[in-house]
Protein backbone atom coordinates (compact mmCIF):
# COMPACT_ATOMS: atom_id res chain seq x y z
CA UNK A 1 0.00 0.00 0.00
CA UNK A 2 1.47 3.41 -1.31
CA UNK A 3 1.29 6.36 0.46
CA UNK A 4 -0.05 9.96 -0.20
CA UNK A 5 1.62 13.26 0.27
CA UNK A 6 -1.17 16.05 1.26
CA UNK A 7 -0.54 19.45 2.04
CA UNK A 8 -2.66 20.95 4.70
CA UNK A 9 -3.49 24.18 5.51
CA UNK A 10 -2.80 24.86 1.26
CA UNK A 11 -2.90 28.91 0.90
CA UNK A 12 -1.53 29.85 4.47
CA UNK A 13 1.68 30.12 6.67
CA UNK A 14 4.31 28.12 5.23
CA UNK A 15 2.37 26.44 2.22
CA UNK A 16 3.36 27.62 -1.28
CA UNK A 17 2.91 26.80 -4.86
CA UNK A 18 6.36 25.90 -5.05
CA UNK A 19 5.95 22.38 -2.83
CA UNK A 20 3.06 21.53 -5.73
CA UNK A 21 6.68 22.03 -8.20
CA UNK A 22 9.27 20.49 -5.75
CA UNK A 23 7.34 17.96 -3.66
CA UNK A 24 5.39 14.27 -4.71
CA UNK A 25 2.17 15.82 -3.98
CA UNK A 26 -1.34 13.91 -3.92
CA UNK A 27 -3.41 16.09 -2.82
CA UNK A 28 -4.15 19.94 -1.20
CA UNK A 29 -6.47 20.63 1.92
CA UNK A 30 -7.65 24.28 1.53
CA UNK A 31 -7.55 25.72 4.55
CA UNK A 32 -11.05 26.42 6.63
CA UNK A 33 -10.44 29.88 6.48
CA UNK A 34 -10.63 30.36 3.00
CA UNK A 35 -13.62 27.73 2.65
CA UNK A 36 -15.58 29.15 5.84
CA UNK A 37 -15.56 32.62 4.66
CA UNK A 38 -17.07 31.35 1.09
CA UNK A 39 -19.80 34.30 -0.32
CA UNK A 40 -20.52 34.31 -3.94
CA UNK A 41 -18.07 36.39 -6.16
CA UNK A 42 -16.17 37.08 -3.25
CA UNK A 43 -12.15 37.33 -2.96
CA UNK A 44 -12.29 33.76 -0.82
CA UNK A 45 -14.26 32.50 -3.64
CA UNK A 46 -12.31 33.87 -6.23
CA UNK A 47 -9.66 31.88 -4.24
CA UNK A 48 -11.01 28.57 -3.81
CA UNK A 49 -12.05 28.22 -7.22
CA UNK A 50 -8.80 28.69 -8.79
CA UNK A 51 -7.06 26.59 -6.18
CA UNK A 52 -9.61 23.98 -7.20
CA UNK A 53 -8.64 24.82 -10.73
CA UNK A 54 -5.38 24.73 -10.57
CA UNK A 55 -5.08 20.88 -7.86
CA UNK A 56 -7.63 19.53 -10.91
CA UNK A 57 -5.25 20.90 -13.71
CA UNK A 58 -2.17 19.03 -11.78
CA UNK A 59 -4.07 16.10 -11.43
CA UNK A 60 -4.39 16.48 -7.70
CA UNK A 61 -7.28 15.50 -5.21
CA UNK A 62 -8.28 18.58 -3.68
CA UNK A 63 -9.74 18.81 0.11
CA UNK A 64 -11.88 21.87 1.52
CA UNK A 65 -11.32 22.41 5.39
CA UNK A 66 -14.18 23.58 7.42
CA UNK A 67 -17.45 22.59 5.90
CA UNK A 68 -19.47 22.00 8.93
CA UNK A 69 -22.68 23.34 7.80
CA UNK A 70 -25.44 23.14 4.89
CA UNK A 71 -24.24 26.26 3.43
CA UNK A 72 -21.00 25.22 3.43
CA UNK A 73 -21.69 21.98 1.54
CA UNK A 74 -23.74 23.83 -0.60
CA UNK A 75 -20.95 25.96 -1.64
CA UNK A 76 -18.53 22.92 -1.90
CA UNK A 77 -21.02 21.12 -4.97
CA UNK A 78 -21.26 24.74 -6.20
CA UNK A 79 -17.58 24.97 -6.52
CA UNK A 80 -16.97 21.49 -8.01
CA UNK A 81 -15.42 20.69 -4.01
CA UNK A 82 -15.91 17.18 -3.97
CA UNK A 83 -13.62 15.99 -0.91
CA UNK A 84 -14.59 18.07 2.19
CA UNK A 85 -13.17 18.19 5.72
CA UNK A 86 -15.54 19.35 8.95
CA UNK A 87 -15.99 18.18 12.36
CA UNK A 88 -20.04 17.75 11.58
CA UNK A 89 -18.59 15.17 9.03
CA UNK A 90 -16.38 13.40 11.32
CA UNK A 91 -15.07 14.35 14.42
CA UNK A 92 -12.04 14.06 15.68
CA UNK A 93 -10.56 10.83 16.77
CA UNK A 94 -8.77 9.09 19.45
CA UNK A 95 -6.27 6.90 19.02
CA UNK A 96 -7.42 3.79 16.93
CA UNK A 97 -10.58 5.25 16.13
CA UNK A 98 -10.21 5.08 12.73
CA UNK A 99 -9.12 1.27 13.22
CA UNK A 100 -12.36 0.30 14.88
CA UNK A 101 -14.40 2.51 12.66
CA UNK A 102 -12.58 0.16 9.35
CA UNK A 103 -13.38 -3.27 11.29
CA UNK A 104 -17.01 -1.92 11.65
CA UNK A 105 -17.23 -1.22 7.74
CA UNK A 106 -15.13 -3.97 6.81
CA UNK A 107 -16.85 -6.64 4.85
CA UNK A 108 -17.21 -9.91 6.59
CA UNK A 109 -15.14 -12.58 4.00
CA UNK A 110 -13.61 -9.74 1.89
CA UNK A 111 -9.79 -9.83 1.21
CA UNK A 112 -7.97 -7.10 2.93
CA UNK A 113 -11.42 -6.67 4.89
CA UNK A 114 -9.98 -6.97 8.39
CA UNK A 115 -6.89 -4.42 9.05
CA UNK A 116 -3.81 -6.71 9.95
CA UNK A 117 -5.47 -10.03 8.05
CA UNK A 118 -3.99 -11.95 5.42
CA UNK A 119 -6.58 -11.59 2.57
Amino acid sequence: MGQRVSVDDFGTGYSSLAYLQRLPVDEIKVDRSFVTALAPASDDEVIVRSTIDLAHNLGLTVVGEGVEDSPRAGDARRLRLRQCAGIPLQPTMPRGGAQRMAGRLAVPGAAGSTPGAAG
